[in-house]
């Protein structure tokens, strides 16, 4: 069994080896011993003992029943399990071992079984002539440090492709998302944090501690090649500024009911400043703090929201609240060249680029439908699938709304004959109602079911307008519908108004279709100019 544990580490070690190769890690210690014990069997003998152990520690439950034996251990113990072990502790001290056996769960153990399998198979992974050339520089390190690491890895036939195969699980693993991008505002190469997947944050402290022995340890050139080899496996991308880079601090007053200067602050900071770094996915990440005559406040709640902008590289960014994930805040619009965010507390804060997520929004609606998905207000109606041509219903859009404005009401009540406190629609429903932004469609029925006619989306959008933002009457623009008769008397006066705001629109005819229903995709655009219209009417023209 000993042999086995010593054989698995080994192996784990290997799959890391540029990162072993410069600094001193978990197995250092160990490492030199396990090798001399390896090279003592012949290749057969390893691998029938893989075979039986293996699974063993592929769990994180099994590595846990070993380090209890190696706990429990004394001289006196008689049993076969015992002997090995004890033969095993006769060469590295107990701390060592079980802090040698435990590091292996720092490694997922979807990770851990890939690993396994790829050995077993000697599973290679194609890289370019330059990826080969780093890995393999970083493959002498490790022999220089490790001696006889080359006579093993030879014998057991790991080529620098099947190490590559190894690396590579750390990609797959990640949500086939980088790690490491570099800090790009320090001007420095050194590496940081660009994503770690939610599911793995127990790692996040150990891949902080890797990233440190890889900045001290490694030359400029040493980087360079590092970047190269994990670049091309998918564990490293070069880091893209979202903010301009003479844009690194900006302010803007805030317009508290207060005789102290207060002032809001954003500046561009390093990313590992923040680690554990969870959900990155490559964030600028900036500090909003908050500054009392001159003093910066401790982080938290503010007295009033204020919206803040941030210069930014273009008008594909969307911001999130770093806490112990990123969290959406629903309340941001990129206008010009800025990106205004509605903030309700200091802290952190990462701006990202959007990133795809619906396979089917590529058409002309896409742009509103990925952005008010960022922004948690919509969802699709299955993974990956938006379904932008469908009509949409009364209760989806009035959750639309209701997400958009993030209403937090604790007491609400719907007495509507077909909504009934069982649905999943009846707490938007009846916040919307207590909100005064909807009303029903007659005898004392919402209209579940129904979709939802464009002329009623205009009704509605009104209602929010003079319930949340409270706007003057808009201009009237001077477009005039073909099919303006059309529109029932009930609705006139919304249609104008949002008209008048831009928010809507006709056809390419001239025809506004009030009683059509309205698409996913128009209930999308339509909630996305309510959106603007919001975060523009919050903007602090003073800052």
């Amino acid at each position: 069994m000993a042999k086995k544990v010593i054989l698995y580490t080994l192996i784990l070690s290997i799959c890391i080896c540029p990162v072993s190769a410069i600094g001193n890690n978990a197995n250092s210690d160990i490492a030199y011993v396990v090798i001399d014990e390896l090279l003592q069997f012949t290749p057969e003998e390893r691998s029938n003992m893989l075979f039986i152990f293996g699974p063993m520690l592929v769990s994180d439950s099994g590595i846990d029943a070993i380090v209890s034996m190696v706990e429990r251990h004394s001289p006196e113990s008689a049993g076969i399990l015992d002997q090995i072990i004890g033969h095993f502790l006769s060469k590295v001290d107990k701390q060592t071992a079980i802090k040698a056996i435990s590091w292996l769960k720092n490694i997922n153990e979807d990770a851990r079984k890939r690993i396994l399998d790829i050995y077993q198979n000697k599973e290679e992974q194609e890289i370019s002539p330059a990826a080969f050339k780093a890995l393999d520089y970083f493959m002498q390190k490790a022999y220089n440090r490790y001696d006889k690491l080359d006579q093993l890895l030879n014998e057991e036939e790991i080529t620098a492709q099947v190490i590559a195969a190894f690396l590579k699980i750390f990609y797959d693993v990640n949500e086939s998302k980088p790690l490491f991008t570099e800090d790009g505002y320090s001007g420095s190469e050194n590496f940081v944090v660009y994503y770690i997947s939610p599911r793995y944050k127990a790692q996040a402290e150990s891949i902080a501690d890797i990233i440190d022995k890889i900045n001290t340890a490694l030359s400029s050139d040493e980087k360079t090649m590092l970047k190269q080899l994990l670049g091309e496996l998918g564990l490293y991308t070069p880091f893209v500024s979202v903010v301009p880079g003479h844009s690194k601090t900006g302010t803007a007053l805030v317009p508290f009911s207060s005789q102290d200067e207060m002032k809001l602050v954003y500046t561009v900071i390093d990313n590992g400043q923040i680690l554990p770094a969870y959900e990155l996915s490559g964030a600028t990440v900036i500090e909003i703090a908050l500054y009392k005559n001159g003093i910066k406040q401790e982080f938290g709640q503010m007295d009033e929201p204020c919206t803040i902008g941030i210069p930014v590289e273009d008008s594909n960014i969307t911001a999130f609240k770093i806490e112990d994930s990123m969290i959406p805040v629903k309340h941001n619009i990129c206008i010009g060249d800025k990106l205004y965010i509605r903030v309700n507390s200091t802290g952190y804060y990462g701006l990202r680029r959007i990133q795809k997520h619906f396979v089917d929004s590529d058409g002309w609606g896409g742009i509103y439908i990925e952005n008010l998905y960022e922004r948690g207000i919509i969802n699709g109606k299955s993974e990956g699938i938006f379904a932008p041509g469908d009509n949409i219903t009364r209760e989806e859009f009035v959750k639309l709304i209701v997400e958009m404005f993030d209403y937090s009401d604790k007491s609400y009540y719907a007495n509507f004959h077909d909504v009934s406190g069982d649905d999943w629609f009846y707490k938007y429903v009846a916040i919307a109602y207590k909100n005064k932004i909807i009303d029903g469609i007659g005898n004392n029925l919402f209209g579940t079911g129904r979709y939802i006619s464009r002329q009623d989306i205009c009704k509605i959008i009104y209602n929010c307008i003079n319930a949340q933002i409270r706007i003057k009457e808009p201009t009237d623009n001077g477009m005039v519908f073909l099919d303006a008769d059309e529109i029932d008397e009930y609705a006139r006066e919304s249609v104008a108004f949002v008209k008048n705001l831009g928010i809507v629109s006709g056809d390419d005819e001239g025809f506004f279709n009030p009683k059509s229903n309205a698409t996913r995709q128009e209930a999308a655009k339509i909630i996305y100019g309510l959106l603007e219209l919001y975060v523009k009417n919050t903007i602090n023209q003073k800052g």
